[in-house]
């Protein structure tokens, strides 16, 4: 008799990744903030975004622990940091805002570029249960999604058939 409960292995599912990815040209606003912050901006930008693949889901907590391994592993004071962060989330949108006020870092623009890597191959959770882990914290607004607004536009088929799809010729 086989008892239910016996695990059957395997691995735990992935919460975190392992892999680090950035498009190969940097985008506009990276490009900003270093005009506005320096260097010390594309540090935190690095150690945002590494620390927010090594979370669970992508969703890195703001917590006093971070901004303690952030000083010790990256030299980045809590104050720089949080400057930055403020900076990218509130006036450049790289960052949820809502998430952002809630004490989350969560780029929806980074995810999108681990699914277009094919990076979420072979995984128990996919871009979209990670998108549902995000838009639970976030009820009141309208929800992320992978695509973004002109990519749902543009594949939406709403238009009325035109009045030539019916001639005989």
């Amino acid at each position: 008799m086989s008892d239910i409960s016996t695990s059957k292995g395997g691995r735990v599912a992935q919460k975190s990744a392992i892999f680090f990815t950035l498009p190969s040209h940097r985008e506009p606003n990276w490009r900003l903030t270093k005009a506005k912050e320096g260097s010390v901006g594309v540090d935190v930008l690095l150690a945002a975004h590494e620390r927010m693949c090594s979370s669970n889901f992508f969703i890195l907590n703001l917590t006093p622990i971070l901004f303690q391994i952030l000083e010790q592993e990256d030299r980045i004071e809590e104050e720089d940091f949080t400057r930055v962060i403020k900076y990218c989330a509130l006036e450049l949108h790289m960052f949820d805002e809502v998430l952002f006020q809630k004490g989350m870092l969560f780029s929806i623009s980074f995810l999108r570029y681990f699914e277009a890597a094919g990076l979420f191959r072979n995984r128990k959770y996919k871009a979209k249960e990670i998108l549902r882990c995000v838009n639970h914290y976030r009820p009141s607004v309208p929800p992320l999604t992978l695509e973004d607004e002109l990519e749902i536009i543009a594949s939406a088929d709403d238009s009325p058939p035109s009045t030539s799809d019916n001639l005989p010729f």
